[in-house]
């Protein structure tokens, strides 16, 4: 998907020169995530998976490896099992071929590690207005938040600020497990053709129940892709 990374870039550009304005981090040490498709994520509009995470743990934005190697490489990780548990049920063994992925923050520590909230806050904007872009260029019938819900701290905020009409429209909520007392669940938010699932991390939880949560609510949701 050259185009989307092409259209992007003026973006990030444009956030990375506002954040090094304000003096206050070292971009040589700071990476930047750009979306990225497979080869045959659908071209017609409200087709597809959306896969958004919290943000790059070690990134290298030099290292052009195509996505569907990424995937394949990382299944051991959460994170990238979760897609695979779910994205197999629609598309098979080339599951990695047909979605997207992307995270909620654009800029990270290039050598792993969360953005702290000085960076976090100072790409808020722009966070709102990519993720905006993302949507729009990808037209997925399927976003999937693997973001937090209950269970832990929801990064969420400059999603439902790009798409504010989905606040108010979470149509059901389900639980699929629970982490040190607290249920780990899964929402469903439906505006139109668009469809968000926001959902607890599946760090040390359990995987086959969390895949099945959220197949259960987009069959729910009569969802035909």
């Amino acid at each position: 998907m050259m185009i989307i990374s092409k259209i992007i870039e003026p973006l990030n550009r444009a956030m990375r020169d506002d954040v090094r304005s304000t003096g206050l981090f070292d971009m040589d040490v700071i990476s930047t995530f750009t979306v990225m498709a497979g080869k045959d994520y659908p071209s017609e509009p409200k087709q597809g998976f959306l896969f958004y995470g919290r943000a790059t743990n070690g990134w290298d934005e030099t290292d052009h490896k195509p996505i569907e190697k990424i995937l394949k490489e990382q299944t051991f990780r959460p994170f990238f099992n979760l897609m695979y548990y779910l994205s197999w049920e629609f598309y098979g063994e080339n599951w990695y071929n047909s979605i997207a992925w992307s995270n909620i923050c654009k800029l990270a520590p290039m050598k792993g590690g969360n953005p702290n909230d000085d960076l976090w806050f100072a790409q808020y904007p722009h966070m709102v207005s990519i993720i905006k872009k993302e949507v729009e260029l990808l037209s997925p019938a399927v976003v999937v938040l693997i973001t937090g819900n209950t269970a832990a701290a929801r990064w969420d905020d400059p999603f439902f600020e790009a798409f504010p009409t989905l606040k108010n429209n979470e149509v059901r909520k389900v639980v699929w497990g629970n982490y040190r007392g607290k249920e780990c669940t899964a929402s469903l938010f439906v505006d139109g053709n668009l469809r968000v699932l926001v959902t607890d991390r599946p760090e040390a939880r359990p995987i086959n129940s969390h895949s099945q949560a959220l197949l259960q609510l987009l069959q729910e949701s009569v969802l035909s892709i």
